[in-house]
């Protein structure tokens, strides 16, 4: 693939894969899309797949991040229609235009997600560098144009998706066990000792949290850290982190703490430059029986994970 990953492309692209009346193919040096099967293969190739089925889990994952039980109710009863399963989750939808406009921002980032995992594929198996995420129409924002502050109950809702959002990003959680844990973790959002920073845009909609709870002793514990992938790049997550520790400080508390895995390490950075030390750090050798140095890969190093205090 050596055409630009535009926003155009991604649009046409999406609409040629929702339309299930036929296959489209897409040019792999213009980006130029035709209906018909190309007389040359070699230089097209067929677009990602999307059927009926993958809608449907789409919606699944977005009910299941709905905080509203009585609305999370009438989504779910709409997807066991059956017959007309789309159009009834659509009717349900359109009773409130922020939900509305809510799914079709989420439907719209995942399969834009589809879309560039499926390019990247084509790249790599043409010998391509894979290419990170298009960057994002945010030039006219900048930080200023963002408030953080300590969440209330009208922010529970919008925090919550960011939460959804980073947990689904980061496939944090098997799909057989998504909805209890999304429930969970909406609960754990409201419940006694949890305390929230988020960052919200100029439409008062929430695009970021830091997330900490009550800790051993008398330190809080940081939970989540997620910026939506639109707002990325402009310091939010520095500033969320810095809200929490403001806030921590205001309930005497001496202490932040924050436990990063392996997956998380590169973002060490940011945490330092917050003001984060390291407080300990754990390495661990997976081993399948045999002496150091003969389980997992030859004694090749294991996970490492590095424990934050601020």
């Amino acid at each position: 693939m050596e055409f630009e990953l535009s926003p155009e492309v991604y649009d046409q692209i999406i609409f040629a894969m929702e339309d299930q009346s036929s296959i489209a193919y897409i040019h792999r040096r213009t980006g130029t899309m035709m209906q018909q099967r190309p007389h040359d293969p070699s230089e097209f190739v067929p677009l990602p797949p999307w059927k009926p089925v993958d809608g449907f889990y789409l919606m699944e994952r977005f009910v299941a991040a709905v905080s509203n039980r009585q609305v999370r109710q009438q989504l779910r009863a709409a997807l066991a229609t059956g017959k007309g399963v789309f159009r009834s989750f659509k009717n349900v939808l359109k009773q409130s235009r922020d939900l509305e406009r809510r799914w079709y921002r989420f439907k719209e980032r995942e399969m834009r997600r589809v879309v560039l995992d499926w390019y990247n594929q084509e790249r790599e198996a043409a010998g391509l560098e894979r290419l990170g995420p298009e960057p994002e129409e945010i030039e006219d924002l900048t930080i200023s144009d963002f408030v953080v502050v300590a969440a209330g109950p009208q922010h529970l809702d919008g925090a919550h998706m960011v939460d959804v959002e980073a947990l689904m990003e980061l496939r944090q959680v098997p799909v057989r066990d998504l909805g209890s844990q999304l429930e969970q973790r909406r609960c754990a959002l409201a419940a006694p000792g949890s305390h929230l920073a988020v960052a919200c845009a100029p439409e008062d909609e929430v695009v970021g949290l830091a997330w900490a709870r009550d800790g051993a002793g008398d330190e809080w514990e940081l939970v989540q850290l997620a910026v939506m992938p639109f707002y990325r790049g402009l310091g939010l997550a520095a500033r969320l982190l810095q809200a929490l520790a403001d806030g921590a400080e205001e309930h005497g508390v001496p202490l932040l703490r924050v436990r990063l895995g392996a997956a998380g390490l590169g973002t060490s950075g940011l945490f330092e430059k917050v003001g984060f030390t390291v407080d300990s750090l754990h390495l661990k050798l997976p081993l399948t029986g045999g002496a150091p140095g003969q389980g997992s890969g030859g004694g090749a190093p294991g996970a490492a994970a590095r424990r934050y205090a601020r």
